[in-house]
């Protein structure tokens, strides 16, 4: 059963613009949790609520470093998985040094069934003394700097379908005593990582009213827009396609998004005055498509006779 959230239906010469909100789909995002806990060398680990303390004593000079290491959750089942076939795209969280020293390691953690030396990704703490810091670590290795000896593209991805622990290490810094806060700690969907950021939210059902506003004055609200992947703050992004051409196979049709979380049901009818069906005649997956520089997806008909049109197109982005 789907709803509209927002239902907008534009017909644009001989396209049509639209999009919904699956009702009841399956939600991949982890709650926030505080994270379980191993410690050595005078390091303590506690949890308050959602917020997870690691604390380091002082240490006389010349005595080797501590390290603390908290772990995600193993009882949850989200945390451990094929991370490829869910979903998942990113772990989000947030991190406070209470005395705004940066630890000497500080480091995301990886590990896969099997797999006895973690995947690792460095973390500076830039923030300033007592500021939460957030910080999204995608599961992507073109975008962030996992690695592991001998470690590759592919073993990353083999990895990533049979993940068994994540977490975070810490190592501090000097002999000084230190403190270091987590909370909001967990794994996002590609949707999630769009909505994390503006606010701090992994569904849309999550955001509430956050997004109903409309910075632009464009006739989308802002969550639309940032669902769709158009500007919110430019009044000429708008969700918008068209009827590039035919080619000797089809039509060839472009609209103005390319998310991986979506599908867009694709209507066509050769009768306006008739409109369109209630199914929609093709569905439509960002692997089926052609993605621009500029993030828009071209999409080629070959289900028609190019010579025996018009036809016209409706489109709806469908988001999870």
């Amino acid at each position: 059963m789907r709803t509209s959230y927002g239902l907008r239906s534009l017909i644009l010469a001989v396209i049509g613009l639209s999009f919904v909100i699956m009702a009841g789909a399956a939600d991949v995002d982890t709650p926030a949790v505080p994270l379980t806990t191993t410690s050595t060398d005078g390091a303590t680990i506690t949890a308050d609520g959602e917020t997870t303390v690691i604390a380091f004593a002082a240490r006389p000079g010349g005595v080797g470093g501590s390290t603390a290491v908290a772990e995600a959750e193993a009882g949850l089942s989200a945390f451990v998985g094929d991370y490829a076939q869910d979903g998942v795209s990113a772990v989000v969280f947030e991190i406070q040094s209470v005395e705004g020293i940066d630890p000497l390691d500080f480091i995301v953690q990886l590990f896969s069934d099997g797999e006895y030396h973690p995947w690792v990704a460095p973390r500076d703490i830039t923030a300033a003394a007592g500021e939460w810091e957030r910080m999204t670590v995608a599961f992507n290795r073109t975008e962030q700097t996992w690695s592991k000896v001998g470690g590759t593209d592919e073993a990353f991805n083999v990895s990533l379908n049979a993940v068994n622990t994540i977490g975070l290490l810490l190592r501090p810094s000097g002999t000084l005593a230190q403190t270091y806060k987590i909370r909001n700690f967990m794994l996002v969907t590609s949707l999630g990582k769009v909505l994390f950021g503006p606010y701090g939210a992994t569904t849309t059902a999550a955001v509430g009213d956050q997004g109903s506003g409309d910075a632009d004055e464009d006739g989308m609200t802002d969550l639309e827009e940032d669902l769709v992947g158009t500007d919110k703050t430019q009044a000429s992004s708008i969700f918008k396609a068209e009827v590039l051409g035919t080619t000797d196979d089809g039509v060839v049709v472009k609209w103005a998004s390319a998310q991986d979380y979506a599908t867009y049901d694709v209507y066509r009818t050769a009768d306006l005055i008739a409109g369109f069906g209630e199914e929609p005649d093709v569905q439509v997956t960002l692997a089926q498509v052609t993605v621009t520089e500029a993030g828009e997806s071209v999409w080629e008909d070959d289900s028609v006779d190019p010579a025996a049109g018009p036809y016209y197109y409706k489109v709806v982005c469908v988001i999870p």
